[in-house]
């Protein structure tokens, strides 16, 4: 997608009603995510699709599926990237890290 080595994207925008935790782990998964300048985020509750016995545990469970699956994002997120401003189950934008920057403008191309 992003052709030779070097190339950068400078904003990646996503706001896609829960599939956002996996475009951020699709893009680290493939090596893509030091390539990306800034990331701007809409983050969102996820629905708990199992079964369960009352709404209130549904809701529970589903609380608690996306609090997981937020918090992953964001350890993925700063292992390349720091939040520079955002509130959660709203938007966040990400900005690459300065030594992530650097390593990459240093590697072979």
């Amino acid at each position: 997608v992003l052709g030779p080595s070097q190339a950068v994207v400078e904003l990646v925008h996503v706001n896609c009603e829960g599939c956002e935790y996996d475009v951020i782990d699709g893009l680290r998964a493939a090596g893509l995510l030091s390539r990306v300048e800034h990331v701007q985020i809409a983050t969102h509750l996820l629905d708990f699709l199992g079964p369960t016995a009352t709404f209130h545990e549904a809701v529970e469970l589903s609380l608690q599926v996306s609090a997981k699956r937020y918090c992953e994002m964001h350890e993925i997120l700063s292992q390349t990237h720091v939040r520079v401003w955002g509130l959660p189950w709203v938007w966040e934008r990400w900005t690459l890290r300065t030594d992530v920057s650097q390593s990459r403008m240093r590697a072979p191309m």
